[in-house]
């Protein structure tokens, strides 16, 4: 019974020194692992990090970039874009162009020795593009040739842009009559600027060419009245 006891007493020991011997083993590894993930984990994200302010970085220098470009841009053509916007705002106004084109109307008529009668404006319309149009219609007599150039004027010379939309002409003893119908174009002006960081595209031909015809077309006469100076007003009830 005595060597039975003390065979179990080595037994359970030598367990013992097997389970501490692990313990020892595992703890410092355990330890390494962690440790070793710790550092894995704050190395992804300090290099995402400065991947991200490099991104950031490289977008400030390109919007800068961009921004210098406008400017460079904008200074250079500053005279020649703002006489750009006059004749492009008289040859599509943002507003109903009736008077407008009635001053034209009456300016090109007289230059072609004919005459304008029953004259009327019909509704405002708009077409597939968001373009106004304001239908107006009148008769036209005078010689053929000159209603035939008074017509031809009032479509390719003038602004605000108008298309004859029908003319009906009749002539007796060499003189014409001509029943026309004319749609003056208009259009309210962009309420949406492009980004301040978007750059700036060059026109193409075709714009170019375009700006061209527009700044080309004969202007209205504009009257800039004088402010009148106020006097000595007279008492109307002194005599």
């Amino acid at each position: 019974m005595a060597s039975k006891k003390l065979n179990l007493n080595i037994e359970f020991k030598k367990g013992s020194f097997r389970t501490a011997s692990f313990e020892y083993i595992f703890k410092p590894l355990a330890i390494l692992v962690t440790m070793l993930i710790l550092v894995i984990v704050v190395l992804n994200i300090a290099f995402s990090r400065v991947n991200a302010q490099k991104e950031n970085i490289a977008k400030e220098e390109k919007n800068q970039e961009i921004l210098l470009n406008k400017r460079d841009l904008l200074t250079a053509l500053k005279s020649e874009s703002l006489s750009y916007a006059d004749f492009t705002t008289t040859a599509l106004p943002n507003g109903n162009p009736a008077l407008i084109f009635l001053s034209q109307l009456k300016s090109v008529s007289e230059e072609h020795s004919v005459t304008i009668q029953n004259l009327t404006a019909g509704a405002e319309t708009s077409n597939k593009t968001g373009v106004q149009l304001l239908d107006m219609s009148f008769d036209v007599e005078g010689q053929v040739l000159d209603v035939l150039r008074f017509l031809k004027t009032l479509e390719t010379e003038i602004a605000p842009i108008a298309t004859v939309s029908n003319a009906r002409v009749t002539e007796l003893a060499g003189a014409a009559r001509a029943e026309t119908s004319v749609f003056v174009y208009f259009s309210e002006f962009p309420t949406k600027l492009s980004a301040l960081t978007e750059p700036i595209t060059e026109f193409t031909n075709e714009e170019v060419d375009l700006l061209n015809t527009l700044t080309n077309l004969r202007q209205p006469a504009f009257l800039e009245l004088e402010p009148k100076v106020e006097g000595i007003r007279i008492n109307p009830f002194e005599y």
